[in-house]
């Protein structure tokens, strides 16, 4: 486990502040206000079509999971991994913790030996 965290490392900062999670309701608003604004996007020889019946288990089969992208590989396994022991999220807790501590100096060591290679 260890290893494997330390290979991910570099996957397991945050670069930007995590947004907070929306309720359910807010969700679902957004949604709907999204799928709104593309239909209104949409040409119009396309709404000249019929529409076209989806099935409901086909939808739930391309589901993906998790929805959006996830940055912080790290924090991703630690929450979501079914088969992590409590001490191996501990683990990928501490290592995260490490990453994210330690992100501000590789960013100032990569920009310093750019600089480096760039006068030099």
């Amino acid at each position: 486990v260890l290893d494997s965290c330390h290979a991910l490392m570099s996957y397991g900062v945050d670069r930007y502040r995590r947004p907070a999670k929306l309720s359910l309701a807010q969700e679902r608003s957004r949604l709907a206000d999204r799928e709104a604004h593309a239909q209104l996007q949409i040409n119009e020889l396309w709404r000249t079509l019929p529409k076209r019946v989806e099935k409901g288990d086909e939808a739930a089969a391309t589901r993906r999971f998790p929805d959006e992208p996830q940055e912080n590989l790290l924090y991703f396994i630690e929450k979501n991994a079914p088969l992590l022991e409590p001490w191996q999220r501990e683990i990928v807790r501490i290592v995260r913790k490490i990453a994210q501590y330690f992100y501000p100096q590789r960013q100032t060591q990569v920009m310093n030996e750019g600089w480096a290679t760039f006068w030099h």
